[in-house]
C-alpha cells in the first residue's frame, strides 16, 4: 500500500473516510483519527497554494488535538505542526495531487 493505494480510497471514499482509510491501513503506526480534521485542514492549504502559485501555504502552523483522554497531540515538543511537516509526515501527498487532477 502506499500512494496510489491513498489516492484511490480518496477517489472511491471521498476524503475524510479516504483519510481514516489511510491512516488505519496505510500508515505505520497507524495515525490517530483525531489527526483527520489536522490532515484535512493541510490538504486545503497545500491545494490552494498550489493554486495560488504561493509557498507560504507550507508555512502556516496548525493546532494539534488532543485525544478524547485529554492526552495532548505534538509535533517534535509543541502543539502546532508546520503545513509542509504535516504534509509529509502524514503522506497526504497523493490525496494533495487527486484534487489539483479533479480541479483541471
Amino acid at each position: 500500500m502506499g500512494y496510489t493505494t491513498a489516492m484511490s480510497v480518496h477517489q472511491i471514499l471521498g476524503l475524510e473516510e479516504g483519510l481514516k482509510a489511510h491512516f488505519r491501513g496505510n500508515c505505520y503506526p497507524p495515525i490517530p483519527l483525531a489527526m483527520v480534521p489536522v490532515a484535512k485542514e493541510v490538504i486545503e492549504n497545500v491545494v490552494q497554494g498550489e493554486l495560488e502559485r504561493d509557498s507560504s501555504y507550507l508555512d502556516i502552523m496548525i493546532q494539534l488535538p488532543k485525544m478524547e483522554d485529554g492526552f495532548q497531540i505534538t509535533y517534535r515538543g509543541s502543539d502546532k505542526v508546520r503545513t509542509e511537516d504535516a504534509l509529509y509526515g502524514m503522506h497526504l501527498g497523493a490525496f494533495v495531487d487527486s484534487i489539483l487532477m479533479e480541479e483541471e
